[in-house]
């Protein structure tokens, strides 16, 4: 039995969330989701760490936007019925949860779900866009989210509507219908219940030392007075050389860098712009600051454009006239 509980605030919803897995994280689960990992879902699920991983500035932007991607969407397909569900689902025995963000009745294939998401032009073209085909594929959390929502809503289809953000302020929607694949949820529902499993059972999950570096300063914030036996633990000093050793790369090329702005320095004098021989601008504008509480200053900033790392002076173009490498 599928639980549905009209939400009356914000606070009453996250509440309700916390119950559960929520659809829009079980990709962390899986291995396939930008923010949330098994280690931090664990952190938050066990009350060790209290910052949600769902609310990040992408997440805030896309729940402030979603209005004017439903007015878009009423703009744009007029032959179908759009409707703010208002509640939030959940599977008592798994402990899935979702809040559909949109419910839509289409007069051919019946009821459906949408759900709405941002992204900006060039994140749409190096996140969503399949570069074979060209066409718009949502990210694998994003059809795991959609699909747990269709699944606890009873939905006879479902689509990810994206709301991309262009320059200058320009705005485009597009609707990709998602396949509802019942096997592609038994996978999600398997990997929920053996999470709560493992809660259950007191174990945790290992953190990913390249990802949950926030989530690992958050869950032991406060350090405690002991001193912990690490001495017969093979592991640990290769661990502290290599840290070591990073650290004085990191100075190294701190020094390295500092030189080299002092070159390019040389070179331009009180120029602000230097044309370079890819065709590229380098930069050294002054910056200044205001003053408030301390006094006005300003600065010289100095860009080098990044295309200037692969710029070979002996490469030749493939035709004449074409742009040089690492150009604009």
């Amino acid at each position: 039995m599928i639980q549905e509980t009209p939400i009356r605030g914000r606070a009453q919803w996250l509440q309700l969330r916390e119950k559960d897995v929520t659809a829009s994280i079980v990709g962390g689960l899986l291995g396939v989701h930008p923010y949330a990992t098994p280690y931090s879902i664990w952190a938050l699920k066990t009350g060790r760490d209290p910052q949600d991983p769902e609310e990040n500035e992408a997440m805030r932007r896309g729940r402030l936007l979603e209005p004017v991607a439903v007015q878009m969407l009423k703009e744009d397909y007029p032959e179908l019925s759009f409707r703010l569900p208002g509640v939030y689902l959940r599977d008592p025995d798994v402990r899935i949860g979702a809040t559909p963000d949109l419910y839509c009745q289409c007069p051919e294939r019946g009821f459906g779900i949408v759900q709405i998401k941002t992204t900006f032009d060039l994140m749409l073209r190096d996140e969503w866009t399949d570069p074979d085909t060209g066409e718009i594929v949502p990210p694998a959390w994003i059809i795991a989210q959609t699909i747990t929502e269709a699944t606890l809503s009873g939905a006879q289809w479902a689509a990810v509507a994206v709301l991309v953000l262009g320059y200058a302020g320009s705005l485009k929607l597009h609707m990709v219908e998602i396949p509802i694949r019942p096997q592609i949820y038994t996978r999600i529902r398997d990997a929920v219940v053996a999470f709560w499993k493992m809660v259950e059972s007191g174990e945790e999950p290992e953190a990913d030392p390249e990802r949950d570096g926030p989530t690992l300063d958050r869950v032991y914030r406060e350090a405690v007075d002991i001193e912990k036996d690490l001495s017969e633990d093979p592991d640990v000093i290769p661990i502290c050389q290599s840290y070591l050793a990073a650290g004085a790369r990191e100075k190294l090329a701190a020094e390295d860098k500092k030189v080299a702005a002092n070159k390019l320095k040389m070179k331009m004098g009180n120029a602000a712009n230097a044309l370079l021989p890819n065709g590229s601008i380098l930069t050294w504008a002054t910056v200044r600051k205001a003053g408030g509480y301390v006094a006005p200053s300003s600065y010289r900033q100095i860009r080098v454009p990044a295309k200037v790392a692969t710029y070979d002076p002996n490469a030749v173009p493939d035709e004449p006239g074409a742009t040089p490498q690492g150009g604009f």
